[in-house]
């Protein structure tokens, strides 16, 4: 194997396309496979939106970073092996004094803790495949 594996071009066709859909995203590594399939690893960071804390100076955001470990065959269609990996970090914001509690925009919902409000939920893999669609046989009749 080489030792700097390449991409065929429909490999870097998917690569681009999925790196065009996904702001800030780049390739970070390919690691070449056996019969011509390439694994690739995608990084990016989602920024979330900042939530209102009553009593906070210096509010901050929230942020997905993403890892993507897709295989692609030779065609460059992806296979269903892919491994998403993120890691949420969530916003630093200073509150005066003993204040811990989120007020939502609507006046009919309560006050919450901070913890329960910024549980956002996880992402869903952006590499899922939809199964191959495969044909039902006839019945034999001998």
């Amino acid at each position: 194997m080489s030792p700097n594996p390449r991409l065929t071009k429909a490999q870097r066709q998917w690569v681009d396309r999925f790196i065009a859909q996904h702001p800030g995203a780049r390739q970070v590594e390919i690691r070449a496979g056996l019969s011509g399939t390439r694994t690739v690893v995608i990084e990016w960071q989602e920024r979330l939106s900042v939530p209102w804390v009553v009593g906070a100076t210096h509010p901050g955001r929230s942020w997905h970073y993403h890892t993507l470990n897709v295989k692609l065959n030779k065609s460059g269609a992806p296979m269903p092996t892919s491994q998403h990996v993120w890691r949420t970090t969530y916003p630093h914001c200073l509150l005066e004094g003993r204040n811990r509690s989120l007020v939502l925009a609507s006046p009919q919902q309560f006050v919450l803790p901070i913890a329960p409000l910024l549980d956002c939920p996880p992402p869903l893999n952006p590499a899922i495949t939809k199964p191959k669609a495969r044909y039902k046989r006839k019945p034999h009749l001998s």
